[in-house]
């Protein structure tokens, strides 16, 4: 270049620019959302430098992935251009019965699944879309909803509308009382559906109540009471029999199943008859209402065997055993001492004799009667011993004796210087007289009796 007295110049045209300068390296690429830069980490990258991003999981990039350094500085492509977009799962499975809730399918997302009414799900109700692009867990399913069997009724049944084995949702069942009950309380349950009845407190069969049996004022017995089927058995005071039925029954319109019968008041036919006996108390002819007594007498000359009377029974007949008259015997006479008794006969009308034995007198009466009574008319004699009289005394003499009754003696004897004319003893007599009069015994002087 030749050297000039001025500076020099390039010239210039309008076609030409004036040379610059351009970088030759690249700023570190900005940092994106959800995404890693996979490099050194340097704050500057020499031209035709690559780098290169990826995303954190559940993140897809949505163009390429590397990134050239151009000479200017520029990263080509754009690293605005580059995103991590989340995963996204495809519209999750559908199940019977029931619908899935939620429209966001990406990474993280979740959706809901819920059961048609009367159903119950089973399984998990929320599922989460992965990293992966699937949906985590398991398809749930859904079930009916079904209550349990309602409790049981006493007196009654249930009536269940459907198979007894499950009772879903909207279900009904109806408690029934059986014959002779009636329902107290809520009847008709439902099933709801949290699988729970809609009612709590189970009804009760109450037995159907009938007017009282007009028992006192037609002389009826309440014999048993069923309530458990509603029945009642009647019978008759004593005395009475039933006409009609012995079994009502309460139906369900509160009305006995039939009439109630009647007591009619039981009669015993005439007494019986007695042979030689007559009722006391009431005629034969004369018809015998329950518990009539009819006594009975006998005619004179017999007494009452067993029972003096009979009773009208609850059955209709008289009681046993029958009065019977059996003619009056007397006990066998009571044997005396030192006496005989001969027995004509023991009946009524018969007679004894008594008599003594020889020295002896009869006290009482010699004969007595067997009365109406059964007794001995006349009362019981006795046999006294016979009794001489006191023997008299002879001049210039005396009498010994100890009794004076029949088979004893007595002894005379003479003063001294006397004798005795007779004998010295003399016995008592069975008549109450001596062998020898007293008066033939005399004691007379011993010189007269020497000459």
């Amino acid at each position: 270049m030749p050297a000039t007295s001025s500076l020099a110049t390039w010239p210039t045209t309008s076609a030409q620019t004036a040379p610059h300068c351009i970088a030759n390296f690249c700023q570190r690429p900005t940092d994106l959302p959800h995404a890693i830069l996979d490099s050194a980490n340097k704050p500057k990258y020499a031209s035709n430098t690559e780098v290169s991003y990826k995303c954190e999981e559940g993140f897809v990039l949505n163009t390429t992935a590397t990134l050239k350094c151009m000479i200017g500085g520029e990263w080509m492509p754009s690293p605005y251009d580059v995103g991590c977009v989340p995963v996204r799962c495809s519209k999750p499975s559908g199940i019977d019965r029931g619908y899935v809730s939620g429209t966001n399918y990406s990474f993280g997302a979740m959706v809901a699944y819920s059961c048609d009414k009367g159903f119950l799900i089973r399984g998990e109700k929320r599922r989460t879309c992965k990293a992966n692009g699937e949906w985590g867990g398991v398809l749930p399913v859904c079930q009916p909803v079904s209550c349990p069997f309602p409790p049981p009724l006493k007196n009654g049944f249930i009536q269940v509308r459907c198979s007894p084995s499950q009772i879903h949702v909207g279900r009904k069942v109806e408690y029934i009382c059986d014959e002779g009950y009636e329902i107290a309380g809520e009847a008709v349950w439902t099933c709801l559906k949290d699988g729970k009845w809609d009612r709590s407190r189970r009804p009760r069969c109450n037995p159907v109540q009938c007017p009282e049996p007009p028992l006192e004022e037609n002389h009826l017995v309440l014999r048993s009471l069923d309530s458990d089927f509603g029945t009642v058995e009647l019978s008759c005071e004593d005395g009475y029999v039933l006409h009609g039925a012995r079994t009502l029954r309460c139906t369900p319109a509160q009305e006995w199943n039939d009439t109630f019968p009647v007591c009619k008041q039981v009669f015993c036919g005439p007494p019986p008859e007695v042979a030689f006996g007559d009722p006391s108390s009431a005629p034969l002819s004369a018809p015998s209402y329950f518990s009539s007594i009819v006594s009975y007498s006998c005619m004179d000359g017999f007494t009452l065997r067993k029972e003096g009377s009979v009773t009208c029974q609850a059955n209709g007949h008289w009681s046993s055993p029958v009065p019977e008259c059996i003619p009056v015997e007397c006990p066998q006479p009571v044997e005396i001492a030192n006496g005989i008794v001969d027995v004509q006969g023991l009946m009524y009308l018969s007679t004894a004799l008594f008599s003594c034995k020889l020295g002896y007198t009869l006290v009482g009466n010699a004969t007595v009667l067997c009365g109406e009574s059964g007794l001995w008319i006349g009362g019981v004699p006795s046999c006294r011993p016979i009794e001489c009289s006191v023997p008299k005394e002879i001049p210039n003499g005396k009498v010994a004796y100890t009794k004076l009754q029949f088979t004893h003696a007595v002894t005379y004897s003479c003063r001294r210087g006397y004798r005795l004319q007779g004998p010295e003893t003399l016995k008592c007599l069975a008549n109450g007289g001596t062998v020898t009069a007293t008066e033939t015994l005399s004691c007379t002087p011993a010189c007269l009796g020497l000459r």
